[in-house]
């Protein structure tokens, strides 16, 4: 704001000297009135351009001082948040540990491992309490650079929470103090199990969160520090634009009034002169020389005229030459910054798909040890129970005659249902575990960590498996409709391709879910040869469809049209980003009140698609 009324006051300033009343014209006059008509021009050209050079430098000067001061405190805040938000995981993790080893007590092998990442984790508690003590919450050194509040609330920090940090770390360190090698008997894990059930109370807990949140807290300053510094970086280069402006425009200002003053003084041959200025300045031609026809200073100042005309033409090349550089620099700028954010967004997608990949391989794992402990067992027990039924039908045939006893037992028992009933139970015990079979196969398939490798996979096992996974969803009243056509073993990479069937799925289902009212709600699922070397796949729902003014940034980052809390924006761009990868293609067609339809083109072949 200040440079721009400071612009304002100079151009109203030179405005006033045009009539050439100006104590500072007369001057000028007085200055130069002895010199030849050559050196006035040099010399008022001299003064316009060094106007415009000393005010471009002063303005890169202090616009670089103001940014490098901004990258410092981008710099220090971005250290600060770092620490904090290590601190404030270790001791979330030191209290997810504790109650580890409170539930591990009977379990010495395993109880010794997460015994010593418990005290990894007490080690980083201690170190980071230690720095945070020593440097205030890092505000010690540049206590200007720290928001209001900061640095009391750091010292606020340290004064309560100080002695119960202590003292909690003591008590574990005392607990801990005799644990020498890994050969502790049940009793004594029982004993150190007892002592940590006293220190593991609901005061302890609330107390290490209440600390967790305040430093939740200092984290939140921090990032406002470094919002901050990006601020007062673009200030920064607004300051130094705004001071080049200025220092242009004063010199230009300069160089038309001095212009006025020489039409005033010099003769009709400098008419000529200005004659042809203007023609230059109309046409754009620098290529237009004026006739030097004496030797005298009106000859030197057409020699000067013509020298000036031909370096301002070789200025003129090299403006356009950095206009055309600037352009192309804006254009590289704008394309990092959206790499930039595809690439966080691939970031935040990718640990999130990687955490549920590592969960259901868990799950998959878990599950598959018991079932084929079952399934491997049926049959075993379907033979046993033949046996037995066949050695009960003997019986009855030696000994047809039997007790009262027994013809009570059979009949309170239906003896005859039950030899009728068990071998169906058997059978369905055996789909059963067969069906469990075939899920955890499925989630094996969907949890693949072969995502830095292609493969060659059957690409309806990946949207069935990302069915599977979303069949909870599909029971309520969403009907999944699949065309499979005959299609070979792609190129891919695998988990990737299950991840951009997971996001295009969902959106469908959330798309139908939120209309209560639609009935016969439909997914529809179509695969096909495309082409040389090339397969389609098309996922289609009859939901309501997408606005036509929003279908073009569908694809973006962070763009989302869900409730908040309810979408992150990020699956459709990192869709786009794995097919890209995979030399694919994929479109959106989508028309209000028809459904949307989602068309993936696939490559079978990588090589011959890069190729």
């Amino acid at each position: 704001m200040t440079s721009q009324s400071s612009a304002r006051d100079i151009k109203e300033n030179l405005h006033n000297m045009v009539g050439f009343q100006l104590p500072v014209l007369n001057w000028f006059k007085r200055a130069t009135s002895r010199l030849t008509i050559g050196n006035k021009i040099k010399l008022g050209y001299a003064l316009a351009l060094g106007i415009a050079v000393l005010g471009s430098g002063f303005g890169i000067v202090i616009g670089e001082y103001y940014h490098e001061h901004a990258l410092e405190q981008e710099e220090d805040a971005r250290e600060e948040m770092y620490f904090f938000s290590s601190l404030e995981t270790s001791i979330l993790r030191v209290e997810i540990q504790e109650q580890i080893l409170t539930d591990l007590g009977n379990q010495p092998s395993q109880w010794q491992k997460e015994y010593e990442i418990f005290v990894r984790h007490i080690e980083d508690v201690r170190r980071g309490w230690n720095e945070f003590k020593e440097s205030e919450g890092h505000t010690k050194d540049n206590p200007g650079m720290e928001k209001p509040g900061e640095i009391e609330k750091s010292r606020y920090i340290i004064q309560k929470y100080q002695v119960f940090l202590e003292n909690y770390l003591n008590e574990i360190a005392g607990i801990f103090k005799d644990l020498k090698n890994s050969n502790r008997t049940p009793q004594e894990l029982e004993s150190i199990q007892k002592r940590l059930l006293q220190l593991n109370n609901k005061e302890q807990f609330l107390e290490l969160d209440s600390l967790a949140d305040q430093i939740s807290e200092l984290t939140a300053f921090s990032s406002a520090e470094y919002e901050e510094a990006e601020e007062k970086g673009w200030m920064a280069e607004k300051l130094r634009l705004a001071t080049i402006f200025t220092s242009i425009l004063l010199s230009a200002t300069i160089a038309i009034v001095l212009s006025l003053y020489t039409s005033k003084v010099i003769a009709q041959p400098i008419q000529e002169i200005a004659a042809m200025a203007e023609e230059i300045g109309k046409s754009g031609n620098f290529h237009l020389q004026v006739p030097v026809t004496t030797k005298d200073e009106v000859g030197v100042l057409a020699t000067a005229f013509n020298t000036l005309i031909q370096r301002i033409a070789t200025r003129n090349q090299e403006l356009l030459q950095k206009n055309q550089q600037l352009v192309e620099t804006h254009k590289q700028l704008n394309q990092n910054i959206q790499n930039l954010k595809e690439t966080q967004a691939q970031l935040i997608q990718t640990e999130k798909m990687s955490s549920l990949g590592q969960m259901l391989a868990g799950i998959a794992h878990e599950i598959n040890n018991p079932v084929n402990f079952i399934s491997n067992n049926l049959d075993y027990v379907n033979r046993y129970i033949k046996d037995m039924i066949e050695l009960v039908h003997i019986y009855q045939e030696e000994y047809p005659n039997s007790t009262t006893a027994i013809q009570d037992k059979k009949e309170e028992i239906e003896f005859d249902f039950l030899i009728e009933d068990l071998p169906k139970i058997l059978d369905s015990m055996k789909m059963g575990s067969e069906r469990i079979r075939q899920i955890v196969q499925s989630l094996k398939n969907f949890s693949r960590r072969d995502k830095n490798e292609i493969k060659s996979v059957n690409i309806h096992e990946g949207i069935d498996s990302t069915l599977l996974i979303l069949n909870h969803q599909l029971k309520h009243g969403i009907e999944v409709v699949k065309h499979y056509g005959e299609l070979p073993l792609i190129e891919c990479y695998p988990a990737q391709l299950n991840q951009v069937f997971m996001n295009i799925i969902q959106n469908a289902i959330d798309a139908l879910n939120s209309e209560s009212d639609l009935p016969n709600k439909q997914i529809t699922i179509a695969t096909e040869i495309g082409g040389f070397n090339q397969i389609r796949v098309r996922i289609e729902d009859n939901a309501s469809g997408i606005p036509p003014e929003i279908q073009y940034k569908i694809f973006d980052p962070f763009f989302t049209t869900k409730d908040v809390g309810k979408g992150t924006g990020l699956g459709l761009s990192i869709s786009y980003q794995i097919i890209k990868h995979h030399q694919g293609k994929i479109e959106l067609k989508s028309d209000l009140g028809q459904g949307t339809e989602f068309a993936i083109a696939l490559p079978i072949k990588q090589r011959m698609a890069n190729s």
